[in-house]
């Protein structure tokens, strides 16, 4: 049946009834179909001549974000499980190949050779393993362990991650004006902001381009007695569109085939959690601009 003599009807029995009817009911809308829940709420009209209707519709058996951001920490934290052994017997299997190697005759050259082979291999085995334990922790959306802490290792052992993939054409820069104070936020979950960051854009320059990551204190004219950490961080991408840039937050969007759509939602919830906030500044062919702001203001969090 058609949803809107479906409605109708529901209409029509409130009216008959002089009661709220909440019914289920089946829109078509392509490319799939929507389950709704329709109230309906009949009103007297001034002398008792007829009714007004309230009606509402509301869509069932839709995931909050909340919702799909459990569900998929709990796919991922699976994931991660299943492939942390694989990963261990391979990386232990590499170490003793290459003890083997060691102990065969070959030249000088092939010896070097291999020994780069296997030591890139090794390299990135580490960075999948990494990344695994980082997932795992945040799959589980622990809250902050506030502490206070210098910002710049925790941007540099971020940088660190992505070192094999840094030469010539890619590279990223730090610069952290000299009176920025320490930060009182979790110092894992922020390392976890940058690396987030440092991926999305590194991934989009396709191997060529520049980060550059800009911490500054800043004053606000709404509390000018408050200082605030400004971190920015930008590339030389392609740069998102605008239809994008309303969604890039959101947990799922992606706008890589293979991406997870999790990186950033997972970055915003961080910061947030944290007691900042984050955006993004950017438009097609000149880049993107991250930027989140925190506060020095200890005692709000204690």
């Amino acid at each position: 049946m058609n949803h809107y003599l479906q409605i109708q009807e529901i209409i029509n029995k409130s009216r008959e009834s002089g009661e709220q009817i909440i019914q289920q009911i089946l829109i078509s809308n392509q490319p799939s179909d929507v389950e709704c829940e329709v109230s309906v709420q009949p009103y007297k009209s001034l002398f008792n001549k007829g009714f007004h209707f309230l009606i509402v519709l509301k869509p069932v058996n839709m995931q909050s974000h909340s919702d799909k951001i459990h569900t998929w920490s709990r796919a991922v934290q699976k994931m991660a499980h299943d492939i942390k052994t694989p990963l261990s017997t391979v990386s232990l299997n590499l170490k003793v190949l290459q003890i083997r190697l060691e102990k065969i005759q070959l030249s000088e050259t092939e010896k070097n050779e291999l020994s780069d082979d296997i030591k890139m291999m090794r390299t990135e085995l580490d960075h999948i393993q990494t990344m695994t334990k980082n997932f795992l922790k945040f799959s589980n959306l622990d809250k902050p362990h506030f502490q206070a802490f210098n910002i710049n290792p925790i941007i540099e052992e971020a940088r660190s991650k992505f070192q094999p993939y840094l030469n010539a054409d890619l590279s990223i820069e730090i610069s952290i004006d000299k009176d920025v104070k320490p930060v009182w936020a979790d110092p894992q979950q922020i390392e976890m902001v940058f690396t987030i960051l440092f991926e999305n854009s590194l991934a989009a320059m396709h191997g060529k381009g520049l980060i550059n990551v800009n911490v500054s204190t800043v004053q606000y004219l709404a509390n000018i007695f408050s200082e605030s950490i400004e971190v920015e961080v930008a590339d030389t991408g392609p740069g998102i569109n605008e239809e994008d840039k309303k969604r890039i937050f959101e947990p799922y969007f992606s706008t890589k085939s293979e991406g997870t759509g999790m990186g950033l939602a997972i970055a915003k919830k961080i910061i947030n959690d944290n007691g900042g906030s984050i955006e993004v500044h950017s438009k097609p062919n000149f880049g993107a601009v991250f930027s989140f702001f925190d506060t020095f203001d200890e005692g709000r969090r204690k």
